[in-house]
């Protein structure tokens, strides 16, 4: 993988087997078309990733169960396995995880994967608060409001 690049799909298989780095199916919501960009930046031990997605949908996606994988969403909500998430929102996956969402609108989210295992615990820093927030994973953690 080139260690930076930006991408343009205009089909969701494309998408699905090119641009994410998990395996999953995606169901377009509107008559709006498909249209999604990847911006990622490979570092030694991280990938971060920026998608932008013009279209709503539904998709179910299984991260890969070795890595590390954090999601959230940036500009827009979408609903993560049942939880409603605004910008702001973090999601730590499980190692083998498989996420369900839904987007309603066009959507902005990041992620970011290693390729190091997480532990049983980890400690994801909140701008809101001084001290970490420790979350289990495949649980949410949700910037507190001040």
């Amino acid at each position: 993988m080139k260690r930076s690049d930006v991408t343009v799909y205009i089909n969701p298989d494309e998408l699905r087997t090119n641009g994410l780095t998990m395996a999953g199916s995606l169901v377009l919501t509107s008559g709006a078309a498909f249209k999604t960009q990847v911006t990622r930046i490979g570092l030694p031990l991280l990938t971060l990733v920026r998608l932008d997605e013009a279209a709503p949908r539904i998709s179910f996606l299984s991260p890969d169960p070795a890595t590390f994988f954090l999601s959230f969403p940036l500009v827009g909500e979408s609903v993560w396995n049942g939880t409603r998430l605004p910008p702001g929102s973090i999601v730590l996956h499980a190692l083998g995880e498989h996420v369900h969402q839904v987007t309603t609108s066009p959507l902005r989210w990041g992620h970011i994967r290693s390729g190091e295992p997480i532990s049983h615990h980890t400690a994801v820093p909140s701008s809101a608060s001084p001290s970490p927030c420790l979350v289990n994973p495949g649980s949410c953690c949700r910037r507190k409001e001040p």
